[in-house]
């Protein structure tokens, strides 16, 4: 009741998203800009978000939706400082009601993305606070999350806060243990499109968070790999460069997560860099075995015939050369296309050898 929903838009706000719409990243010399840039910064606020939910045209919303991110999240971030606490708050609360207004799938996507990026600007910034000083996290938001996230037909739209903002979730009622459960039972999903979003998220949950914290979720690795390989079975090529560029960053951000799985998930990771026929799968799989192996050497020691499995595909990849690739012995040939096979399998060559301990192990190996 203190902070009621927006209603009413500036209408010199109003004039400037008109002057706007369709103008391709304007910058400050536009006059529309400069007329903002007048208005008091609560004003500008409230008008955006009004225009977000209620403007008719779609090309004024993204507009609206687009300044306002830009606003909120430039190095200045001027308008959201400069605005007073109770307008900040009753943004927040239309903003959290807009995700049941907006019907646009673009609009919907930059939405949650700003929502997102809001939460965590927050967080990181002490943005929120209370009238005694402390620090709180938007409780507004862990509350629609949390509500979001146990809703099977709204998860998508969970998934796409946590991205930007992890501790929307970690503060709220579930705790750990029921995300786990909820992207776990996502990953198990016939939804491929699910599938990628849960998969999408675990990098910065887990990138956030201590070890401790993400114990809960050791138990989704094989699901993540399983995922990986079922899209590579079924020809969805980008569906499964995207999951396993997830898991390249989930080796390198929290590689305890696949500690627990370390001999499958090495051994999966080394089959896919052998035998898939995009090296755009290839390339990311081969990588992440190596970063898991580098990450943790001493339970990596202890999988039996992984330096030989890794040196194998590594030749395997660097000999899978095209006709229309004719000069790849060259070696100023090789520096120049630093993005081929060829090279990216010599370098990972280079890093098992330093993981050997130099040279003289190659023999034995």
């Amino acid at each position: 009741a203190r902070h009621p929903v927006i209603r009413v838009m500036d209408p010199l706000v109003q004039a400037a998203l008109q002057a706007l719409s369709g103008v391709h990243a304007p910058d400050a010399s536009h006059p529309a800009m400069a007329a903002l840039e007048s208005l008091q910064p609560g004003a500008v606020l409230q008008g955006l978000v009004h225009a977000v939910r209620y403007a008719a045209d779609l090309s004024i919303r993204i507009t609206a939706i687009t300044l306002l991110r830009n606003s909120l999240f430039a190095h200045t971030r001027s308008l959201w400082v400069n605005t007073e606490r109770p307008v900040q708050v009753a943004v927040q609360a239309d903003l959290i009601a807009a995700m049941d207004d907006v019907q646009s799938p673009e609009l919907h996507a930059q939405l949650l993305s700003t929502i997102g990026h809001l939460a965590a600007a927050a967080e990181a910034n002490n943005m929120d606070t209370e009238d005694d000083g402390e620090t709180y996290f938007w409780p507004q938001l862990l509350e629609r999350v949390h509500a979001l996230v146990i809703t099977p037909a709204r998860r998508l739209d969970a998934f796409a806060i946590l991205r930007e903002a992890p501790s929307a979730y970690a503060k709220g009622p579930g705790g750990f243990q029921e995300l786990a459960d909820l992207l776990a039972a996502s990953i198990a999903s016939a939804n491929s499109e699910l599938q990628r979003a849960a998969v999408a998220t675990l990098p910065p949950l887990l990138g956030a968070y201590d070890m401790h914290s993400q114990a809960p979720f050791s138990t989704l690795a094989l699901g993540v790999l399983f995922v990986a390989q079922n899209f590579i079975t079924h020809g969805n090529t980008n569906d499964a460069e995207e999951v396993l560029l997830a898991i390249r960053e989930l080796c390198t951000i929290a590689p305890v997560f696949f500690e627990s799985h370390i001999s499958g998930t090495i051994t999966a990771l080394a089959a896919i860099g052998g035998t898939a026929s995009a090296s755009t799968c290839r390339v990311p799989a081969v990588e992440a075995a190596i970063n898991l192996i580098e990450l943790l050497p001493d339970p990596a020691r202890r999988v039996a015939g992984i330096i030989p499995m890794m040196v194998d595909v590594c030749v395997k990849m660097m000999m899978d050369v095209t006709m229309d690739d004719p000069d790849w012995l060259d070696p100023a040939d090789l520096v120049a296309n630093n993005t081929s096979l060829t090279t990216f399998s010599l370098r990972s060559l280079d890093r098992l050898a330093t993981l050997l301990g130099g040279r003289n192990s190659w023999h034995t190996s």
